[in-house]
C-alpha cells in the first residue's frame, strides 16, 4: 500500500510539471552552452544530459497518469 501511495503522489506531482518548457530550456542550454562558455558547458554536459533523460522519461509518466485518469474518469462518469 506505501508503494501505491508513494507512485500516486510521484504522479501527481510529476503531471504539474511543465516538462516541455524544461526540455526546451535544456535544448537551448545544448545549443547555446558551447559557444558561450566552452569549459564549463564541457563539465556539466554529462549531468545536463542525464537530467534530460530523466525529464524526457517523466513526459512519459505525464502522459500515462493522463490516459489513466481519463480512463478512470469514464468509469465514474461514463460518457
Amino acid at each position: 500500500m506505501q508503494t501505491q501511495q508513494q507512485l500516486l503522489l510521484v504522479a501527481g506531482i510529476v503531471a504539474r510539471m511543465d516538462l516541455d518548457g524544461f526540455l526546451r530550456a535544456v535544448n537551448h542550454a545544448e545549443t547555446v552552452g558551447p559557444f558561450l562558455d566552452a569549459t564549463l558547458y564541457m563539465q556539466g554536459s554529462s549531468r545536463l544530459g542525464a537530467i534530460k533523460r530523466i525529464a524526457t522519461a517523466a513526459q512519459q509518466l505525464q502522459k500515462v497518469t493522463a490516459e489513466v485518469k481519463e480512463e478512470l474518469a469514464d468509469e465514474v462518469l461514463p460518457r
